[in-house]
């Protein structure tokens, strides 16, 4: 009887605190799991956030729908673009001689870009004399689109850099003057846009365009920039 108590197993007690202690380490573990969790998945986010700002700016921009009607023939078009070009240029020559037209947007628009006072009296909302025959052969162009195409005219004047002006301005007065000059000149007001570019004043630039016209309604791109 003696021999079966010695061999229970003996217990040793714990020393004191250790149990404290061993909680501690374990919920010092789990806050340091937490906190390495939570940065991971911080990364994970701010990572997605990097990948998609760059496809965001490196993948290719959408196309803006064609100015040309979809049955357009290509040879028409380039004919009618290329005979515009050529009375343009003829009337630029004849009024302003140092101007030249240049094609921009990937050679879907044309602009010719020259001083005010070439087309405006100074400081005034009039047109220098001798210049009625400049906007007759501008009008004259335009109106000679073949069919289903229409040229179109942006007038865009420059302002001094800051903020855009509010109301009744110089500039603004005079594009307006040459949108009603071409309008008695025949020419649809749809056909006709201003708008003012900060950084350029003193400026002026004639943008103009072939459109189909199914592609009337599409609103034109004349914008105020930098």
């Amino acid at each position: 009887m003696r021999e079966q108590d010695d061999e229970q197993p003996q217990y040793r007690a714990e020393p004191p605190g250790a149990s404290p202690l061993m909680l501690s380490v374990f919920l010092l573990l789990l806050a340091f799991f937490i906190l390495l969790n939570s940065l991971s998945t911080y990364q994970d986010v701010r990572g997605q956030a990097v990948l998609e700002s760059v496809k965001s700016t490196f993948s290719p921009q959408r196309e803006s729908p064609s100015l040309m009607p979809e049955r357009a023939d290509l040879g028409e078009v380039l004919a009618a673009q290329q005979s515009f070009q050529d009375r343009l240029q003829s009337v630029m020559e004849g009024a302003i001689p140092a101007v030249r037209l240049n094609f921009i947007r990937a050679g879907r628009e044309l602009e010719a870009v020259f001083h005010s006072d070439n087309l405006f009296v100074e400081d005034q909302v009039a047109l220098r004399p001798g210049r009625g025959p400049f906007l007759d052969g501008i009008a004259a162009a335009m109106a000679a689109a073949p069919p289903g195409l229409r040229f179109e005219m942006d007038v865009m004047v420059g302002v001094a850099d800051g903020a855009m002006p509010v109301g009744e301005t110089l500039e603004a007065a005079r594009a307006g003057l040459v949108v009603r000059e071409m309008g008695t000149r025949g020419l649809d007001g749809s056909a006709l846009a201003i708008g003012m570019e900060r950084g350029h004043p003193g400026r002026v630039r004639l943008v103009f365009r072939v459109r189909g016209q199914d592609a009337a309604a599409q609103p034109s791109s004349a914008e105020g920039g930098a």
